[in-house]
């Protein structure tokens, strides 16, 4: 009941402030950039952005079927809420502890206000987090979160890069099956530096 509560308040208090936040450049660049750029465009400011282009190929979808610009953030507010739920009944601290996290000011405006990439980052990682007893069992599962994960952003992109160098030494060590599940990582992190490279290129 108690995390119940507490994210119904904190997805009320997210989208009030969402209805009052004025967008800022960077966060419309990414709406202009899904709605008007031609491929070659599209990795060029990809790349200037510094981001492997998860996020912006969310939201082509969105914004070339005609959808108006508040729908980008209706998109962040939900994986927002999803990260901050994941949080309160999978995080293994106390209650409290729970309710503070989601309620700090990364996780109750910078990461869920400001309309960007790491919201997405942050969902990944959690989602991760809460598969991560059972990563061995569910490889490619695993596999594929810490692939989307390298591809959300560079800040991403680096802690994919650990956990999936963490993920190959701990299955060597205990002897686990872990080869299906690094070839996925290592796919996301191919296509990450792929589109890096693509950007640099076109530059």
């Amino acid at each position: 009941m108690v995390p119940l509560v507490a994210l119904l308040l904190y997805a009320a208090m997210v989208v009030v402030v969402e209805m009052h936040h004025e967008p800022w450049r960077d966060e419309a660049d990414a709406w202009l950039l899904a709605r008007d750029a031609d491929l070659s465009t599209f990795f060029h400011r990809m790349g200037l952005s510094g981001t492997p282009g998860l996020w912006h190929t969310m939201l082509i979808p969105l914004a070339r079927t005609g959808l108006p610009y508040g729908s980008q953030a209706v998109l962040h507010l939900i994986i927002a809420i999803c990260a901050a739920a994941i949080i309160l009944w999978k995080a293994p601290f106390p209650i409290a502890l729970r309710i503070a996290l989601i309620f700090s000011y990364y996780l109750s405006y910078e990461y869920s206000v400001i309309v960007r990439s790491y919201a997405l980052g942050i969902l990944l990682l959690v989602c991760a987090a809460a598969l991560y007893p059972r990563r061995f069992d569910k490889p490619i599962l695993w596999g594929l979160l810490v692939a989307l994960l390298a591809n959300t952003n560079t800040h991403s992109l680096i802690i994919a890069a650990m956990i999936g160098a963490g993920y190959v030494l701990d299955g060597v060590l205990r002897r686990e099956r872990w080869l299906t599940g690094a070839a996925v990582m290592l796919i996301g992190g191919l296509a990450a530096a792929a589109a890096f490279a693509i950007a640099r290129a076109i530059s």
